[in-house]
């Protein structure tokens, strides 16, 4: 009883603005809070927790005060629940159940997400499972980092067999971390975190080996948060095994450096180990009771499978396909208005989805209709004879096997591009999201990120400039697909418009 009263002690509200009570005030019986957005935080943790109250509150207080939902901010650092495994962490609760956010702790359009889908679907009880990899573990949290060697290129070495370098390769990273710990198996909670640690081997024709390397956030699949740029690691080919030693050292580096002061957003303060273990209910967080009366009876239906599908929108806000050279020549860029999409899913067998995109050539656009026409010509995309470029995708790949409301599934799709009568192999980094979209309707979010060589594979020419950038076009895609025509629409659009009132 004495630790249940400490820890209602240390609840605070930063909201007052809302008169949002602390978990520890008496709630009124004649209006009770039917559901809340819980922030736990940890004040004096670290400069990155100060930034946070500094920097990100207010606009969280905005957000609840615009979708009229209480917010109360709960310091973390003497006791908290089990879930809690860091700070900042969000986690929305209302009588149908407790969601995690899992996202990044700056921008509000995925917290909005989240909110919106929450409301109405809680996420189930679930672990995630892997396997051979390297993990940090600090106090309460675990932080996971698959690896992905790519295939060596370059000049490939008489006899070379890429699955034996690569399971050397592997050998020579679990032996060189500092911090992180190769583990054969780990079980990771949703306040867990992982990042994505990438190696690009290439060997020149001289013998040297050079190792560019990348990290990507479990958040967003498309930009890195790390690169190696211009600086890769270099050395003998003989000497691989040491250089694939400092490049954990280095991927290791960059990882704790992003966890400590990430201007991303995926920083964190773990919770330490000595921190007291209390339940909800101590904390004056139980789950509400579901409301008496209510306007309707409703059920959110499971995702189902079928044909999901997209068509792009010219006068949408938020362009649906992107492209851009990379720097130096980022002023190189523009977007396509011509796009369907379409992908056939299970959501409980998502490695069995397949899928295909297709744009008009003639519709592609850098903002300045000369140049458009000069692009749409015989010189460079010659649309008149190549009315359309398409992507066939054949599998999906991903560490998670399901697909469930409001979590973000991130993997690759793999497949062909065809254009220009070239057909060449594409992987396209993928990230999907099933959740309610503003107006209450079901929507599942493809976004992600590809990148093709425009004269080595389509023989079109780039902007002057270095190589390879001028031969390299990276696409950014975001495409809102809409579900079977036989999901139950009605009922769901229902479900998001009950939810702030349940």
């Amino acid at each position: 009883m004495l630790l249940a009263t400490l820890a209602l002690a240390l609840c605070t509200s930063a909201n007052n603005t809302l008169g949002v009570p602390s978990p520890a005030a008496p709630i009124n019986d004649t209006n009770p809070v039917t559901e809340q957005l819980l922030l736990f935080v940890q004040p004096d943790a670290s400069d990155l927790a100060r930034r946070f109250h500094s920097e990100e509150l207010a606009a969280v207080e905005q957000l609840c005060e615009e979708l009229e939902l209480p917010l109360r901010v709960i310091d973390a650092s003497q006791a908290a629940p089990r879930e809690i495994a860091l700070t900042p962490l969000f986690v929305f609760q209302n009588w149908r159940g407790r969601s995690i956010y899992q996202g990044r702790s700056s921008g509000l359009d995925r917290l909005r997400n989240f909110l919106r889908t929450s409301r109405v679907v809680p996420q189930r009880d679930a672990l995630l499972h892997r396997e051979n990899l390297p993990v940090l573990r600090a106090g309460r949290a675990k932080v996971a980092a698959p690896i992905k060697i790519t295939p060596l290129a370059g000049a490939i070495p008489e006899g070379f067999d890429n699955k034996e370098f690569e399971a050397s390769m592997r050998s020579s990273l679990s032996f060189a971390f500092d911090r992180f710990e190769w583990t054969n198996q780990v079980q990771l909670v949703r306040s867990d975190r992982s990042f994505y640690f990438d190696i690009y081997p290439h060997l020149s024709d001289e013998g040297t080996l050079s190792l560019a390397l990348a990290i990507f956030s479990q958040f967003h699949c498309k930009q890195p948060v790390f690169v190696t740029g211009e600086s890769p690691i270099t050395g003998p080919w003989d000497e691989r095994a040491n250089l694939f030693a400092r490049a954990a050292q280095e991927l290791e580096r960059a990882a704790i450096e992003q966890i400590a002061g990430s201007d991303h957003g995926d920083g964190f303060d773990s919770l330490g180990a000595d921190v007291a273990t209390v339940t909800w209910e101590e904390l004056g967080l139980g789950l509400p009771q579901k409301p008496a009366t209510r306007a309707a009876e409703f059920e959110v239906s499971e995702p189902v499978a079928g044909l999901w599908g997209f068509e792009a929108e010219a006068t949408a806000a938020v362009p649906s396909l992107q492209f851009r050279f990379p720097a130096p020549l980022e002023a190189y860029t523009g977007e396509v208005l011509g796009v369907q999409a379409e992908l056939t899913l299970d959501p409980k067998q998502l490695g069995t989805a397949t899928g295909w995109v297709e744009i008009n050539p003639a519709t592609v656009t850098m903002g300045d209709g000369d140049l458009d026409m000069t692009l749409q010509s015989s010189l460079f995309l010659h649309t008149s004879r190549y009315p359309s470029a398409r992507f066939e995708m054949e599998s999906f790949q991903s560490e998670s096997s399901t697909l469930q409301w409001g979590e973000l599934v991130l993997g690759e799709g793999l497949g062909t591009f065809e254009f220009k009568g070239a057909k060449v192999p594409l992987k396209v980094r993928t990230q999907l999201e099933l959740a309610l979209n503003e107006a209450g309707e079901t929507e599942l979010l493809a976004s992600g990120a590809f990148e093709i060589r425009l004269a080595e594979d389509f023989r079109i020419s780039g902007p002057d400039g270095p190589m390879p950038q001028r031969d390299t076009l990276e696409f950014d895609f975001r495409f809102p697909l809409a579900p079977p025509a036989h999901t139950d629409q009605e009922s769901q659009s229902s479900a998001s418009k009950q939810g702030r009132q349940d």
